[in-house]
Order: structure tokens, then C-alpha cells, then sequence
């Protein structure tokens, strides 16, 4: 705020030094208030704006007129907009004589519960009354709902419940409580936290996030909206929280003194500020149906929930201005309430390839499960059929029944499980429907059925095992000519083929990790690829499938380096990979130059919301390889351009672990109607949050008169630091202009700034995560007699999670 001031001052002190100069002329008055003008106006108040009124107390709303002539005793004519003609009833303003304020009522005593109305009053623009000069408002506005305000109880007490929230967001602080009160209309709950904790320094209520004095924090949730585990969506409006920041230290300061706020959002309420669509083109203000439509409220995206058993899970992103936004981090804000007996009754199933006429299933539980009985369908069930079965065998009425009731708990991942190993007599789908049965304690007496999940599986007996066998290959050998050696790295050439494939997973491991881990462990990690690194898009399965197979390159691989190419596949019964050995060398391009090219940037700049660019580039063409271009020599600008500062004061910052190097970039033009940039550094850094920046590409861009060009969102952008990619390209402006291209090609050059001092602020824009496409094969209900054997089951190792236990779903009551 002090700098606006500043230059605020200075651009007074040039306008009086340009009016010094300039001829005086005359201003003309406007018209006078008439003799006598009253000057009625509506002075600041409380009244204002938006309430909520409890339905025991007085339906009225009194507000305060005032006049600047207080002569004579009248009554101020006025116009009414409202909503709701029905439910407004309003007095007369009324001034007596020599009284310069009244006060008038508005009453609306037949309002309907739960539903808003508003009005506008608009003072009478005659001129009498209203003064054309007079600086006060001659306009009002108001709404109100009228709805019962309850409290959030302990079910044990019966008192107002003490929420428990585990931290604020800066992790700073330790955990606060709080009480919630909320109305409900049309399903929709808005409720309020009033934090309960004493500043032991100030003595004052402390807040959430450093709200001073402000201590409440509001949020609403969807009762009749849920999503597919039965839990209600809870949505934390934006809000705005004061604080100050001065030698290291976070100050809370009231909001009206900070000199910038805390925005607070949840995540989707964040994605709607940006104006996106789940990553895509934006969707207003109806994120919640908009979610419902699309099918994101599945649990597959992290949304904010009630789970029904005193726990409120918030996923939550901060953003302060100049200094950038925190997205959430696993549900990391847990307000659970006092008097509720927390629970995990959770189940989730996984079923694996089968082998030897064994198909292997994985039973995840809750802590507080006691047992899970199954049985197994064949063919595949609907969602009506599942339910009747598990409904049946929660009553135990269902035939078949298989019981799991030893689990073994993984302290590193925390999870309680059990391996199964399933037989049925013939090769085809099945269904397998588990129920998941409490625990006994002192408070909980019975154990009953809490929950339930269903699997499909496709399964292979024992003697049509060879029938179903995957077949798979891969080899590897030295790069051809117009690869070799890109951007300082090696690389080599591999193949795969395969036969009827449904899914293909290709990864890179290095000899070292191998001696490690064995073969076994990284096949696991291949087939496992929770994060799509591996997985072949449809068109490469395509050409794996067909004869010939799929031949490629790997890029950036280390010098003089063993690696070990491993290719998993399915054809949707079975499973089966391949391996194959290859150690780098070092073998060079021979480079030409071309000469002064330009690249038009369109692919950093406009991820952070800043303007396109074009600057200068050195082009090469492969000796041995036409079409095979090199572009570098055009970091330094751009980065410049990217902070807003004169290149002179980032040019001592080049290399690997500086600011910028001139990486050289390796375009295969050699197809013009398929151009294609393989997956290299980029040459800039952004920040620590970020890291350096990485392009690739798909293989469609073209080569038309000396331009290459591709399609929007046909680029991608990597950011290794958080180890993600992102869509870019998203206008497709990205061009490399060789020298001597057609005139009507772009060579502007972007002017460079004057600036000196570096950007620190860098917000991602557009920044829909880059999900490389999945290929996956989908799976009279009666069920079936199966042999069960022990297996190992091959389960992914996952990251360690959150602590805090959910609520189980009970099944459906007939």
C-alpha cells in the first residue's frame, strides 16, 4: 500500500508541474440546491446489508435517516425495489420539526423460513429533498433469511459438541477447538466455527490462520449430495483472514490493518477463482453441479466432507498476495467433534492377474473391522445386484460364504490387510462381494455388518493357463544417427512387440538399481505406475500390437550407463514382461549452423499468466540427418523476460544449478508433418517450488515455410521440482522460426525489460496436471463354491497416511 501512496504523490506533483504551465480556464458551477433543500441521506449503519434472523426474534429491521436542513416537519417521499412485495411492510420517514435524525421500520412478518428476500429503497430524487451535493447514501440495501440456528451436539452430552481442528495453516500453531452452530435449507447446511481457545498473551479469543479479531470460520455442506463412499461434500467459502509479516515472523493483526489478507478457499472453490473446470475451460460459480455432472465427486478428486461420524476433513488452499498460494495437502485440516465414537470400518478390495489357475485378491480393512465374508458371482453385477447380495450376506442368508478374519497391520503404510487366493473351477468373469464386520467393545456389543465393496475380476483355470499366456518382447540397440547425442545426454533405441494387448507399461531402471532391488521389484514398480509414467498411449499400444511392433528411442539417458528396459503387458487375462540391457555411449552430433532464428515462446510465459514472448535463437540442422534441428542460445532473453529484469543482472547466473543454461533443444522436423521435441530440459528456472522447466511434445507439430508450429495443448511442460506436468501450449503460439523462413513468418523480437530486481511471486495459470491416457479392460447372479489358496500378493508400497480414522457406511436396511 505504501508504494501506490508514493506513486500516487509523485504523479500529483508532475500534474500540478504540467498545470503550472498552462493557461487558467474557467470552470462552470453546476446547478445550485433549490433554497431550503432538505439534504436527506442515509448515514453509515449496521442495518445494511445481509442477516440471518432466528425465528423467535423480532422480524423488524429499524433504519436511521438524516437531513442537512433541519427546518420544518415533513415526510421524505421514497421508492421500494424488492423481491418480495408480500413479505415487506414499510413505514413513513418522518422528520419533525428542528429534528435532524428518525429512524423508519421495516417489517416482514410473513416471511418464509429458509427462503431470502431483499429490497432496495431509493430516496425520492427531488430536489427538495435530496441534495445533488450532499456526500451521503440516498440508496439502501438489505436481505434477509429467517432460519433456527442449531447447535453441532455431543451425542453422549447433549451439550454443544468441542470440535478438535488439528492445525492452522501455516502449521505454526498447535491444535485449536471450537464449537459449530448451523441452519439447514434445502439440504444445504451453512454453518459457523467459533474458536473457543484464550490467547494466553493478549487474553483475547484466538482465531483461525491468524484471524484477529475475527474468530469465526464459516462453512456449508451438501447432505443430499454424496459422493460414491457416502460422504457429504462440505464446501469452505472464500474467505479472508488479516495478517502482517515483518523480520521472519507471522503477526495476526485485524483484517482492516493487514497489509494484505490470507485468502482462504477450498480446493474446488480455488479451481472456480482461476476459472477452471477440473483443469480445463472454466465453469462459474456451480462447481458443485458441475462436479456431480462430470462424475468428479467419486472420491477421485480431493474434495472437502462431512463423514457423517463427527469429522469434518478439509482440503484447503491459501493464497497471500505477493508471496503465492499452499494447496492442500491429504485432507490436511480435521476438525472432529467431541462425544462421537470414531471408527474405521473401511474396505477396500484389489484383485491381481491370474496365475496357475490362482487368481490373487487383497482385502484392505479398517482398524476396527473384525472379520470380512465374501462370496464370488460369476459374471459381472450391477450396482442393484451387488447391493442384494451384500445385503444378503450381511444377513446370512447367502450361500457359499467365505470368511477373512486375520489381518496383518503394515506400520509403514498403516494399513491392516489379507491375501486370498481365489480358484474358481472356469476361465471367465466374476463378481466377488465382501461385507466388513465391527469389532466388539465395551460401548459397541454386536458386531454387524458396516460396510461393503465389490470387485470384477476375469480369472484363468488352471488348464487353460497356456491358452491365455501373454506374449511380449522388447530389445535394445544403438541409437540411428539422427538421435544420437541429444542435448549432451546419450540415448538408445529399443523395440517392443507384442499380440493382442490390452495395456503396455515401458520403464527405464539403471543397472545399479537392478543389483538393488532384482528384476522382481522392478517389474512391481512398472506394473504398478500409480502415476501413469509409464503407461503407452493408445496409438503406441496400436502399433505394438500390429506387425513390426513399436520402435523408438529413449532421450536423456546418462553417458557410459547400464540400463535395463522393462516392458509389463497385460492382454486383460493375464500378465507377462520382458527385459532387455543396454549400456550408453557417447556419440556426437555434427551441428551446422543456420544462423539467427526466433522462438515465440508461448509455453512458460503463459503457464504463469504472463504475456507471450519472442526472442532470438541460434538454429543447427544435424549434418548427416535434414530436418533434425538444434535450437539453444535463447535462455538468457527469455528467462529475463520470464523475472522482468535486464538480462545483465541474470547473465552470472548460467549453468545446470543456476537460473538459466542454454540448453540445447532437438527438434525432429525430419517428417515436417510430424515434428516432434522429445522430452529435454528447457534451459529456465522458475523457483524452488517449481525447479526447472522441461518441454516435450507430442508427434504432430509441422514445418510449413521455416515455421514449425503445434497445436494447442499438443506440448507439454514439466516441473521438476514437484515432479509434475502440466498441458502448455494452451493458445499455440509456440513457434521456432528457422533463418531464411517465409516473410509472412513472426520475427518480432520481444523488447526487453529495464527492470532489477526479481520476480518472486509465480502463480501457475491454466495448469491442468497433463494425465497421459489410461487404457483399461472392463469385467445370472448366483454364488459359487471356490477353492482358496495362500498367495503373496504383489501390493504396492504406498506413501504413509493420514492418522486420523473415517466413519464407516452401513449397509441398506430392508
Amino acid at each position: 500500500m505504501k508504494k501506490f501512496i508514493n506513486i500516487l504523490v509523485a504523479a500529483a506533483v508532475t500534474a500540478l508541474a504540467v498545470v503550472s504551465c498552462q493557461k487558467e480556464e474557467q470552470v462552470k458551477p453546476g446547478t445550485p440546491d433549490p433554497e431550503g433543500c432538505y439534504g436527506v441521506y442515509f448515514p453509515v449503519q449496521e442495518a445494511t446489508g445481509s442477516h440471518t434472523y432466528d425465528p423467535d426474534m423480532d422480524r423488524s429491521i429499524t433504519f436511521t435517516v438524516a437531513r442537512t436542513n433541519t427546518s420544518g416537519a415533513i415526510t421524505v417521499p421514497y421508492t421500494v425495489k424488492t423481491d418480495s412485495e408480500e413479505v415487506f411492510e414499510f413505514e413513513d420517514i418522518v422528520f419533525a420539526d428542528g429534528q435532524a435524525e428518525t429512524e423508519f421500520e421495516v417489517s416482514f412478518d410473513d416471511i418464509e423460513e429458509g427462503k431470502t428476500c431483499s429490497f432496495s429503497i431509493q430516496l425520492s430524487d427531488d430536489n427538495a429533498y435530496v441534495s445533488h451535493y450532499n456526500t451521503g447514501a440516498i440508496a439502501i440495501d438489505f436481505s434477509v433469511i429467517v432460519v433456527k440456528w442449531e447447535d453441532f451436539l455431543d451425542p453422549k452430552t447433549g451439550e454443544p459438541a468441542v470440535f478438535t481442528i488439528n492445525s492452522r495453516w501455516d502449521g505454526m500453531f498447535g491444535p485449536i477447538t471450537a464449537t459449530l452452530k448451523y441452519y439447514e435449507v434445502g439440504g444445504i447446511r451453512t454453518g459457523v466455527f467459533t474458536s473457543l481457545d484464550i490467547d494466553p498473551e493478549s487474553g483475547e479469543t484466538q482465531g483461525f490462520w491468524h484471524s484477529v479479531p475475527s474468530v469465526t470460520l464459516n462453512i456449508r455442506w451438501y447432505t443430499e449430495n454424496q459422493n460414491s463412499d457416502g460422504y457429504d461434500f462440505v464446501e469452505l467459502p472464500k474467505q479472508y483472514f488479516g495478517y502482517d509479516y515483518n523480520d521472519g515472523d507471522w503477526l495476526a493483526v485485524p483484517l482492516a490493518d493487514a497489509a494484505d489478507p490470507i485468502f482462504v478457499y477450498d480446493y474446488p472453490w480455488y479451481w472456480v477463482e482461476r476459472g477452471y473446470n477440473w483443469g480445463s475451460d472454466g465453469m462459474g460459480d456451480n462447481w458443485l453441479d458441475e462436479a456431480n455432472k462430470t462424475g468428479q465427486m467419486d472420491g477421485s478428486y480431493p474434495v472437502s466432507y462431512y463423514d457423517g461420524n463427527g469429522g469434518f476433513y478439509f482440503n484447503i488452499y491459501f493464497y497471500i498476495p505477493g508471496l503465492g498460494g499452499w494447496s492442500p495437502d491429504g485432507y490436511g485440516t480435521v476438525a472432529i467433534a467431541s462425544g462421537f465414537t470414531r471408527v474405521d470400518y473401511s474396505l477396500e478390495i484389489e484383485s491381481d492377474f491370474p496365475d496357475e489357475g490362482v487368481t490373487p485378491v487383497l482385502f484392505t480393512v479398517g482398524a476396527d473391522v473384525a472379520k470380512v465374508d465374501y462370496a464370488i458371482y460369476e459374471g459381472s453385477l450391477n450396482s442393484v445386484q451387488v447391493q442384494a447380495r451384500a445385503d444378503a450376506i450381511a444377513e446370512g442368508k447367502e450361500e457359499n460364504v467365505l470368511t477373512v478374519s486375520e489381518f496383518v497391520f503394515d506400520e509403514d503404510d498403516e494399513i491392516y490387510y489379507a491375501e486370498v487366493g481365489v480358484s474358481p473351477e472356469t476361465t471367465g468373469d466374476y463378481t466377488l462381494v465382501a461385507v466388513a464386520f465391527n469389532k466388539t467393545t465395551e460401548e459397541i456389543t454386536e458386531s454387524e455388518a458396516q460396510s461393503f465393496e465389490s470387485i470384477s475380476f476375469f480369472h484363468v483355470a488352471a488348464a487353460d493357463d497356456e491358452d491365455y499366456n501373454v506374449q511380449v518382447s522388447v530389445f535394445t540397440e544403438d541409437t540411428p544417427a539422427r538421435y544420437q547425442e541429444l542435448h549432451k545426454y546419450d540415448s538408445f533405441a529399443y523395440g517392443v512387440s507384442g499380440k493382442d494387448l490390452k495395456e503396455v507399461h515401458v520403464a527405464f531402471y539403471t543397472s545399479d538399481l537392478l543389483e538393488k532391488y532384482g528384476v522382481a521389484a522392478l517389474v512391481a514398480d512398472a506394473k504398478a505406475d500409480e502415476d501413469g509414467d509409464y503407461i503407452v498411449s493408445a496409438d503406441v499400444l496400436d502399433e505394438i500390437n500390429a506387425d513390426g511392433g513399436y520402435y523408438t528411442v529413449a532421450t536423456s539417458m546418462k553417458p557410459k550407463t547400464t540400463y535395463i528396459v522393462v516392458v509389463w503387458a497385460t492382454n486383460g487375462s493375464k500378465e507377462a514382461y520382458a527385459a532387455d540391457l543396454y549400456t550408453t555411449e557417447k556419440l556426437p552430433y555434427v551441428w551446422n549452423s543456420l544462423g539467427k532464428g526466433t522462438l515465440t515462446d508461448g509455453f512458460l510465459m503463459t503457464l504463469f499468466s504472463e504475456d507471450d514472448v519472442t526472442v532470438a535463437c541460434d538454429v543447427y540442422e544435424e549434418a548427416n540427418t535434414p530436418g533434425l534441428y538444434m535450437v539453444t542460445g535463447f535462455q538468457l532473453e527469455l528467462c529475463a523476460l520470464f523475472y522482468g529484469v535486464d538480462p545483465s543482472v541474470l547473465a552470472p547466473y548460467e549453468g545446470e544449478d543456476g537460473n538459466w543454461f542454454n540448453s540445447q533443444i532437438v527438434v525432429d522436423a525430419t517428417n515436417p508433418e510430424a515434428v516432434y521435441i522429445a522430452e529435454q530440459p528447457y534451459g529456465i528456472y522458475v523457483n524452488t517450488t517449481y525447479g526447472y522447466v522441461w518441454i516435450d511434445s507430442e508427434p504432430t507439430g509441422t514445418l510449413v515455410d521455416g515455421v514449425i508450429t503445434f497445436p494447442a495443448r499438443n506440448m507439454y511442460i514439466g516441473l521438476d521440482a514437484n515432479n509434475k506436468w502440466y498441458y502448455a501450449n494452451s493458445a499455440g503460439t509456440f513457434a521456432i522460426t528457422l533463418p531464411n523462413a517465409n516473410e509472412a513468418a513472426p520475427t518480432a523480437i520481444t523488447p526487453l525489460p529495464s527492470a532489477t530486481s526479481k520476480k518472486t511471486n509465480f502463480v501457475l495459470a491454466n495448469a491442468s496436471e497433463w494425465n497421459k491416457p489410461v487404457v483399461k479392460y472392463e469385467r445370472e447372479v448366483k454364488s459359487i463354491s471356490v477353492e482358496t489358496k495362500a498367495v503373496n500378493y504383489n501390493r504396492e508400497k504406498k506413501e504413509k497416511g493420514q492418522t486420523s480414522t473415517i466413519a464407516g457406511k452401513a449397509l441398506s436396511t430392508r
